[in-house]
């Protein structure tokens, strides 16, 4: 059900693959919310469905097969390719708003002015202070990937480092990914500032060997949630 596959693969890697797929699905299921949310007060907090895409596409990762394996058969190219480029995107999320006593708190621990504190309050009594945590994963035959977060947002900013008083997290190559026949290496996990989207990226590099060709491939893994609360997700491989 998570996992496309073509005529040809063989049924020992389907077998490895599929349990990993379903992996990061079953785990989002007791995600926590962070600190700063747990302890103040919450007008609401809800999990919304986990969303698996098949078929999606690494963009620029054909381009760097095809470079990579040039003096290889035309068969082996496309097995490279199905290896490595096309995949399986599951995301989960739950939200959650910032009720007016945490707002109060934080404005008092920080220090903010009047006028600060008075707009930072409002925002959260009118439910306008929101945060998500979420869990992002991309899975291929070669490998899984998975990045977890929290975001806030508050019709103005959003953010994952700290802002507000409100601290988010991103951390990347997480418990449950698992490559074959490949591994990777020089994981970078940034942590947005506020602007009018944060976009939450985990960049990796995945070195495989395909029918004897060696192919590196140098991955970003994109979480974005803007200002207003809209997400997007997708991935890039060159």
């Amino acid at each position: 059900m998570l996992i496309r596959y073509r005529r040809g693969l063989a049924p020992l890697m389907l077998f490895i693959a599929l349990p990993l797929v379903l992996a990061p699905v079953c785990a989002a299921a007791g995600a926590e919310l962070p600190g700063d949310a747990r302890r103040g007060s919450l007008q609401t907090a809800s999990s919304g469905p986990t969303i698996t895409s098949n078929g999606v596409m690494l963009t620029g990762c054909e381009g760097i097969v095809d470079d990579a394996m040039r003096t290889a058969s035309a068969e082996q190219i496309s097995a490279g390719k199905r290896q490595l480029c096309t995949g399986t995107e599951t995301i989960s999320e739950r939200r959650f708003t910032l009720g007016e006593g945490e707002a109060t708190a934080v404005a008092r621990e920080l220090g903010m002015s009047s006028t600060e504190a008075e707009s930072f309050v409002s925002k959260a009594a009118a439910g306008s202070v929101h945060g998500a945590t979420w869990k992002h994963s991309y899975s291929a035959l070669l490998v899984v990937e998975i990045h977890t977060g929290t975001t806030y947002w508050d019709g103005t900013k959003a953010w994952v480092s700290t802002y507000r008083g409100l601290t988010g997290k991103h951390s990347c190559h997480v418990p449950g990914g698992w490559q074959y026949g490949g591994t990777v290496s020089g994981v970078k996990c940034n942590r947005p500032g506020p602007s009018t989207k944060a976009d939450a990226v985990e960049r990796f590099d995945l070195n495989a060997l395909i029918k004897g060709f060696p192919v590196t491939l140098n991955i970003g893994l994109h979480y974005a949630i803007t200002n207003k609360g809209v997400t997007s997700s997708w991935q890039v491989g060159g």
